[in-house]
């Protein structure tokens, strides 16, 4: 027989007792993305929470009797000298038991989760706000007061048929609002490949198909801003789909939609007399059509864009064109087959990088000479 030495034994106790302290540690930390996921702040994130938090309970007793049952038959039972012990063929009651105990908590268990997820996947008759989610590569356009026709339209480009549109630029993704303590339910279209929208504090993932309206309510509790992504591998730039969402009061959501809708309806500003035209267009979301282009120096500039790609929306920035060194960002975005007309500050002498910030791996060179 094998005996383990004195200290051995004792180090394996002290690594046993560690390893639990961690366990329980760690599972204390709400926040932690390890063992519990973050606080809900919608009602129906709130159901999830709830249910997650039994199931562990029950998982954590089962772990702590399995576990404590092996580690007391091992110390328990640990020196024995080698005669065969008693023969047992089968026992009735204990057989009955590890079976109909178990099956027992997996049905209740399918009840609790069906009876949650019915009033998570609720809809309601007449939602306070209905935002339009469309996702593409590799990025968002939330629409806001847009037709009914949206419930099962899928082939949607939320612009003028809707109050507004806001589409993301570059990582930070487009900044959407909802009201707290409001129904907002979210139809959710895809523009070409398979993307999931998700807001960790939601607790809720949905996934946005071609061909398919996707839809889910949520009610917001909390006030705050939540970051949000897509959840589906979705191409090159699927790392870079983000988005926030601000949850507000009803007065401050009316006031910033009323905002919103103004803005939409600002006029561009005009062609500046003697502006220096610049041509450049875009067939896909892979490249500009040009690449390099020229301009004099000390001149006002005004970049023609023609939006080729029949998919999705493009734009024009040059980095580090304003006064102050900030990106002249192109706006409006120039949506499917649309021509668009940015202005752009007298550059001095310098080559510029020019991008496209919906799809920032489009690229190229502005040579101000």
């Amino acid at each position: 027989m094998i005996r383990v030495p004195h200290r051995a034994r004792r180090s394996l106790k002290v690594f046993a007792v560690a390893a639990l302290v961690a366990l329980v540690a760690g599972a204390c930390q709400a926040d932690s993305p390890g063992i519990f996921p973050p606080a809900a702040v919608t009602q129906q994130g709130t159901l999830t929470q709830d249910l997650y938090t039994f199931v562990f309970a029950i998982a954590t007793a089962i772990f702590i009797l399995v576990e404590g049952l092996i580690v007391w038959a091992v110390l328990r039972y640990r020196r024995r000298d080698d005669r065969l012990p008693v023969q047992t063929h089968g026992n009735l009651i204990a057989e009955a038991a590890w079976t109909v105990i178990p099956a027992l908590i997996v049905i209740a268990l399918f009840l609790l989760s069906m009876q949650a997820q019915d009033k998570i996947e609720a809809k309601s008759a007449a939602p306070d706000v209905v935002v339009d989610v469309v996702g593409f590569q590799w990025q968002w356009t939330i629409g806001y007061g847009c037709p009914d026709s949206y419930e099962s339209a899928t082939n949607v480009q939320p612009g003028q048929d809707c109050d507004f549109a806001l589409t993301g630029a570059g990582k930070q993704g487009p900044d959407l609002h909802v009201p707290t303590g409001q129904t907002v339910r979210f139809r959710l279209h895809a523009a070409d490949v398979i993307h999931a929208f998700y807001v960790p504090r939601f607790l809720y993932k949905k996934d946005v198909i071609p061909g398919r309206v996707n839809s889910f309510e949520v009610v917001v509790e909390q006030p705050g801003t939540y970051a949000g992504q897509c959840a589906e591998l979705c191409g090159l730039g699927h790392g870079e789909m983000f988005l926030s969402l601000t949850a507000e009061d009803r007065g401050a959501y009316d006031a910033w939609y009323a905002a919103q809708v103004e803005g939409a309806k600002a006029t561009p500003a005009p062609t500046q007399a003697g502006a220096y035209e610049v041509h450049i267009s875009a067939t896909t979301a892979a490249a500009f059509d040009q690449t390099e282009v020229s301009a004099p120096a000390d001149t006002p500039l005004a970049i023609v864009f023609e939006n080729r790609d029949l998919t999705v929306q493009h734009n024009v920035t040059v980095l580090k064109a304003n006064p102050d060194g900030s990106d002249a960002i192109g706006l409006p975005f120039a949506q499917p087959g649309a021509t668009v007309t940015y202005q752009v500050p007298p550059l001095k002498a310098g080559a510029y990088t020019y991008i496209c910030t919906i799809h920032p791996n489009m690229t190229g060179t502005l040579a101000v000479q």
